[in-house]
């Protein structure tokens, strides 16, 4: 699926989420881990990524803090991503318990190419991080198991990492304050 596709249905999902009715979900302050699979588009690797987050999510509308492991050990140089992303979800309710979201924002990025063995701190310098600011979307589906806590699988997109797409697919909890 092409960037212009993904874009226009984010946008129809968050479109959607402002003009429908809102039904009853869980809303306010959160907090959230998740954990999955983070794939580079350019080397076609994958390996284990996660996040922590929080923010607030109301019926409809919400902005989500996190930081995002987005794996290492890519290619011989054994590159770190990681970083900090910002963004504004769209929530649209499925019924009592289920929601879909939108989410589009920024993310604040680290690529560390320093190799973590036994010699670390010698051959790591300030030379070996790589860092910038790019755009990040996602889609995902959330699952009240009550008025606390919650299930949310998500995919998301981070733009433009050191010159690659970085795709993470990943569930987790939150609990909703």
């Amino acid at each position: 699926m092409n960037t212009l596709a993904k874009s226009l249905i984010i946008a129809f999902v968050c479109f959607l989420t402002f003009t429908l009715p809102a039904h009853a979900v869980n809303s306010g302050w959160y907090l959230g881990f998740n954990m999955g699979s983070a794939e580079v588009d350019v080397i076609n690797e994958s390996d284990m990524g996660y996040k922590f987050y929080g923010g607030y999510l109301g019926e409809n509308f919400g902005a989500e803090i996190a930081f995002v492991g987005l794996g290492d050990g890519y290619t011989p140089e054994n590159l770190d991503v990681s970083g900090l992303s910002f963004e504004f979800m769209g929530r649209l309710p499925l019924g009592s318990s289920f929601s879909l979201l939108g989410k589009f924002g920024i993310f604040w990025w680290t690529v560390d190419n320093c190799d973590p063995g036994y010699y670390y701190y010698y051959y790591c310098d300030e030379g070996t991080y790589i860092d910038g600011s790019d755009l990040t979307y996602g889609l995902g589906l959330q699952y009240d198991l009550n008025d606390r806590v919650s299930i949310r699988g998500e995919w998301e997109e981070y733009k433009d990492v050191n010159g690659s797409d970085i795709s993470l697919l990943s569930a987790g909890l939150i609990y909703t304050f």
